[in-house]
């Protein structure tokens, strides 16, 4: 996949060093934005508190998908081909 075809997306990150869940999908998150060329906004929640109740964050992990102008949301944990095929489709 060109990895120009994604750089104006951006996979915003939420969440925190002590979420269990949180730890074991990093590795995930960072395979598909390596596979994609999406652009990885990587956020604590703890630290940005803020930032998590502008996007309504509730329970972590979350990754929001955004090109400024249109946003999809994805709640928990799923799997590298679910996280690419959402990464793909949502152009």
């Amino acid at each position: 996949m060109s990895e120009k075809l994604f750089n104006n997306v951006k996979l915003m990150f939420f969440h925190a060093p002590w979420c269990g869940q949180c730890k074991a999908y990093t590795p995930t998150v960072h395979k598909a934005v390596h596979e994609t060329g999406v652009n990885l906004v990587d956020i604590d929640a703890d630290t940005e508190m803020t930032l998590c109740e502008q996007n309504g964050i509730m329970n972590l992990p979350v990754v929001i998908l955004t090109d400024g102008e249109k946003k999809e949301r994805i709640d928990g944990m799923v799997s590298l081909e679910v996280l690419l095929d959402k990464i793909k489709s949502f152009k």
